[in-house]
């Protein structure tokens, strides 16, 4: 037996609705500008037969020179404005995600930039703290991220009130040396290394004092870089409906809200590992 849904006489306009462009003045006033990689599957691949029957699972070549292995393709990078909100004030999601939530944020997009699961979002207002440990290969060679250089300003060695201003890039940085221990000796930025316009480290001046890790040995940089989150959730997904303007029924596309974590913090795993990286 079916029971249609009973329509009242008459429609009160009873529902709020978004009023688009006032939601737009808002993103623009009070948004973040990042950096959109959109995200595809990359096509390369073999699947193995064992015993007549065929993997569903391919294995993603390392020299493949559209994804490097990772079995993911991204876009050049596309600035667009977003809205950023914490996810710190809702326990929902922490109940849901546990000590996943960590490094969580929500990232409201405008209709035209509807977002896919993976896409990568680099906020370019902003700054962190990323630790890494590296196995030198080049004399001039790029991070898990580019390093950015940070103004900060803080007291002289001589007074605590006098202000000194200064551009960090690398915080800290060591060397491994023989026997598989390190120095205790830290390598300084401008001293022993420099960063290069585009974020890369660069040894040349390591290499003619003698201080740089050599070719094959590994060492240790803490850096400031730009935050870069991943798409992961998407808890409203249905966001484009009919509502009623001027007593007619219209098609609307409105924003859409998804969950983002920290690239670092969990967001690919051994079978699908960062930018740069080999699984």
């Amino acid at each position: 037996m079916r029971f249609p849904s009973l329509q009242p006489f008459t429609r009160d306009n009873f529902r709020v609705d978004l009023i688009e462009e006032d939601f737009r003045n808002r993103v623009w006033e009070k948004g973040s500008k990042v950096d959109w990689q959109q995200v595809c599957d990359c096509p390369c691949g073999t699947t193995s037969t064992v015993g007549g029957n065929t993997s569903s699972v391919r294995d993603f070549p390392l020299d493949c020179p559209l994804c490097f292995g990772r079995g993911k393709v991204y876009t050049d990078p596309q600035e667009i404005t977003v809205m950023m909100t914490s996810s710190s004030s809702s326990e929902e999601v922490y109940n849901v995600w546990g000590e996943f939530s960590s490094g969580t944020v929500y990232i409201t997009f405008l209709p035209e930039n509807l977002p896919l699961e993976w896409d990568k979002i680099v906020l370019k207002e902003g700054s962190r703290l990323y630790s890494e440990s590296r196995i030198r290969k080049n004399t001039i060679e790029p991070l898990r991220y580019p390093i950015i250089k940070r103004k900060i300003v803080s007291g002289s060695e001589s007074s605590s009130t006098t202000p000194v201003e200064s551009e960090v890039g690398v915080t800290l940085c060591y060397r491994g040396i023989d026997r598989g221990i390190s120095s205790t000796i830290p390598l300084v930025e401008g001293v022993d290394f420099s960063v290069t316009a585009d974020g890369r480290i660069d040894w040349t001046l390591g290499v003619t004092s003698g201080k740089a890790p050599k070719v094959g040995e590994r060492y240790s940089v803490r850096y400031f870089s730009r935050p870069v989150f991943v798409v992961r959730d998407f808890p409203y997904v249905r966001r484009d409906f009919y509502e009623e303007v001027r007593r007619e029924l219209v098609y609307q596309n409105y924003p859409i809200k998804v969950l983002a974590v920290l690239e670092h913090l969990g967001a690919f795993t051994t079978q699908n590992p960062p930018p740069g990286e080999s699984p």
